[in-house]
């Protein structure tokens, strides 16, 4: 979306969890911070079932007045920020 939103194709480099916390911790985030954003729960846990609807909570109108927006709402606003 963001690709063609641009008229250019965009390159995607996967990283390792352990290349892309080292990349983040030498742009200045706390490794804890780093630890935090890349946790998985373990699929073999049977306590890891998760609900998505607990994920994406109602709460976020609520708090912030109006209802979240889909991708395509958030590419077309900030589209200047990536040319």
């Amino acid at each position: 979306m963001l690709s063609r939103a641009l008229g250019r194709d965009i390159s995607f480099v996967h990283l390792s969890p352990a290349e892309a916390r080292q990349l983040w911790i030498s742009r200045g985030l706390p490794p804890e911070l780093c630890d935090w954003l890349l946790w998985e729960p373990d699929p073999e846990d049977e306590r890891a079932e998760w609900d998505l609807s607990e994920i994406v909570s109602p709460d976020y109108e609520r708090v912030m007045g109006h209802p979240g927006r889909n991708y395509a709402s958030w590419v077309a606003d900030h589209l200047d920020a990536f040319r």
